[in-house]
């Protein structure tokens, strides 16, 4: 059984966070290695079924959002090899501080159905492996996206310097 808790640090907000979270749960293949299509269904408030091929196998999961508390919660209902769950959470470094970076966790509680037979059913190392590059991914489009101006310039601008004259001044 794996039971374990992932963590990243991200450097963005959490609202940004929120919103590749989000973007995740209903295109994951841009996130997940092996993905290959992915379809949405039973669309509610708060949760949907997505159905996905992954490493060419079939994978039905039950997506449950909070934003409030700033979870996503997936329920295994089909897998090749796995039952079980896996929870993202956002977790602020600061309440104060809106420049802060932010955690991403996300737990895994994954059963085996099966032994693991090497090269047919991908076992608790691959699994392991596999979240730990989503998360990096996750990372990498969140810390992109924090970058990105509200004027929705895809170059990132950082501040210009005061000129000396302002700085001699006290003008800052």
């Amino acid at each position: 059984m794996l039971s374990k808790t992932f963590r990243v640090l991200i450097h963005a907000d959490p609202e940004t966070l929120w919103s590749v979270l989000i973007d995740r749960t209903k295109n994951p293949g841009r996130y997940q290695v092996g993905i290959t299509e992915t379809r949405i269904s039973s669309p509610g408030q708060h949760s949907f079924i997505r159905e996905s091929i992954v490493h060419g196998q079939s994978v039905k999961e039950r997506i449950t959002t909070d934003a409030h508390n700033g979870e996503v919660s997936e329920l295994i209902l089909s897998h090749p090899s796995f039952t079980g769950a896996l929870r993202w959470k956002v977790v602020p470094t600061a309440r104060q501080s809106p420049v802060a970076p932010v955690y991403l966790e996300c737990h895994a509680e994954l059963v085996p159905i099966d032994l693991v037979i090497s090269g047919v059913l991908r076992g608790e190392a691959e699994s392991s492996i596999d979240i730990e590059r989503e998360l990096d991914t996750i990372r990498e489009a969140a810390e992109a996206k924090a970058r990105i101006p509200l004027g929705g310039d895809n170059r990132y601008n950082p501040p210009e310097p005061p000129r000396r004259s302002e700085v001699a001044r006290g003008n800052r």
